[in-house]
């Protein structure tokens, strides 16, 4: 149901007025519907995996990495990085891209901050797919965490000012906790060289995050959708889902009357169980149908 890999349309960098440097990269067709796909982590970087459920005949697929995330540097960076910087980013792209409105398609963070984002310009956004929606609450942190090793549970929120070698301690411990908690057997191999130094940036910019809530819990989000009444929004959920419980998209769902929402039977957290990507491959063949 993937559709094939192909080779970008353009890579380039956009530098920013605080010294990071954005990673961006467009597929498929140039004329074609605009559409931001957003990663998730926060900073996990951009996945072909996650590209290839949108036709790349139909879409012009803007796949940026975010601040301090995958190809964008400086690596694992967390200063001047908070989710307003994400979104002024997004705004930034946009326009460089010559873009009056696209379509912002996200999962778990990634649909975080493409709610953000329409929320901050919805008069940009011609709708919203959102995959294992993720609410940045307290429980939902929280309740990622609960029942983690102790290594995690005392370093996650210090992560980034640990000393070199408890930092990679935790680090390892987090990727065990994450890759359990999506549904996978068995506990993978120990995270080495190249490996672990992404998987470093990685859980220090997520730590960063997390530790502040997103800073979206005053108000908390729920509380901020008036603006996206009208948007139409396609939401997808694995029901078996147990880093983003499905509670949450059905909260979310109740708060926007343009939504849809889709529980996928079987599928966790993990966006290449082949139900999700039916369901997915389905939800944007649907949309491009519609414009």
């Amino acid at each position: 149901m993937l559709y094939p890999e192909q080779a970008p349309l353009r890579t380039f960098t956009l530098p920013t007025d605080t010294g990071h440097s954005l990673h961006v990269q467009e597929w498929g067709n140039p004329q074609g519907i605009p559409v931001a796909l957003l990663h998730g982590g926060p900073g996990s970087g951009s996945s072909a995996l996650l590209r290839r459920v949108i036709n790349p005949k139909v879409f012009r697929v803007i796949s940026p990495d975010q601040r301090g995330a995958g190809k964008s540097g400086p690596p694992g960076d967390i200063q001047n990085n908070t989710t307003v910087h994400l979104v002024a980013d997004m705004e930034c792209i946009r326009r460089q891209l010559g873009i009056d409105r696209w379509l912002l398609v996200g999962g778990s963070w990634g649909a975080t901050l493409a709610l953000a984002t329409a929320l901050a310009h919805p008069a940009s956004v011609t709708g919203l797919v959102l995959r294992a929606s993720f609410l940045a609450r307290p429980q939902d942190i929280d309740g990622f965490f609960a029942g983690g090793p102790q290594l995690l549970l005392d370093g996650w929120r210090q992560l980034p000012e640990l000393a070199p070698e408890l930092a990679l301690q935790v680090v390892q411990s987090w990727f065990e906790w994450e890759h359990s908690r999506t549904g996978a057997t068995g506990t993978p191999a120990p995270l080495r060289g190249d490996a672990l130094s992404v998987m470093h940036y990685r859980y220090r910019i997520q730590s960063h995050y997390l530790r502040n809530g997103c800073w979206l819990q005053d108000p908390p989000l729920l509380e901020r959708l008036e603006p996206l009444r009208n948007i139409r929004t396609v939401m997808l959920h694995g029901a078996e889902d147990r880093v983003c419980l499905v509670q949450a998209a059905m909260e979310l769902a109740a708060k926007l009357p343009n939504s849809t929402l889709a529980v996928v039977p079987g599928a966790g957290h993990d966006p290449t169980h082949p139900d999700m990507v039916r369901a997915m491959v389905q939800a944007l063949d649907d949309i491009a149908q519609h414009c």
